[in-house]
């Protein structure tokens, strides 16, 4: 049970990590988007020179998170901190669903659906996800403070069930928040 465990926290940190890695590359990629979607996004909140700051400042911070929790560095902390963002995001998207403003997220860049259920569903996903980095990690020191992960007596056929589900993982995520893009796709079908 504790090494099923592991497993599934190591593909936890390695699809978190690229969730972000991807997400920080498109907003580096689109950044006048990105700070349209954090003015949107802060809710009047934020004086624009700070929208503008955690505009700059995100995708750097994101780049480094993402690094960290593929190759383990102070894994609960980095765990904690991805928490903490995924869960202001996720109330300020619900905050401004229920105000019934719907605009781009630029979560992936300026190709990103508009904010709705779908981004929501994926950083709920992305929380629990967090929540089991911070109780659970495969990733331990030794006395010297070195990090390495501990996982013993994988076959390589179980090395690439992890790399299958991890991948697999990766882009049912990246699907889901696009779901409403979609839905509405669907929709505009259907009144043609």
């Amino acid at each position: 049970m504790i090494l099923y465990m592991y497993l599934v926290s190591l593909v936890a940190h390695i699809v978190l990590g690229a969730i972000f890695l991807t997400s920080s590359v498109a907003k580096i990629g689109s950044s006048l988007a990105f700070e349209q979607a954090v003015q949107k996004l802060s809710i009047d909140l934020l004086a624009p020179k700070f929208v503008k700051m955690v505009a700059q400042l995100l995708p750097p911070l994101e780049v480094i998170l993402a690094l960290a929790l593929v190759v383990g560095i102070w894994p609960k902390m980095v765990a904690v901190l991805v928490l903490g963002l995924l869960m202001v995001f996720t109330v300020l998207m619900v905050i401004s669903l229920i105000q019934g403003k719907r605009f781009p997220c630029n979560c992936f860049g300026h190709r990103s659906s508009d904010i709705g259920i779908g981004s929501v569903s994926r950083n709920v996903v992305l929380i629990v996800m967090s929540i089991l980095l911070i109780i659970v990690s495969p990733w331990t020191t030794d006395k010297l403070g070195w990090v390495f992960i501990e996982i013993t007596g994988l076959s390589g056929s179980d090395m690439i069930a992890l790399i299958t589900i991890g991948i697999s993982l990766y882009l049912l995520i990246l699907i889901v928040s696009e779901i409403d893009t979609l839905v509405r796709a669907l929709k505009l079908d259907n009144l043609a």
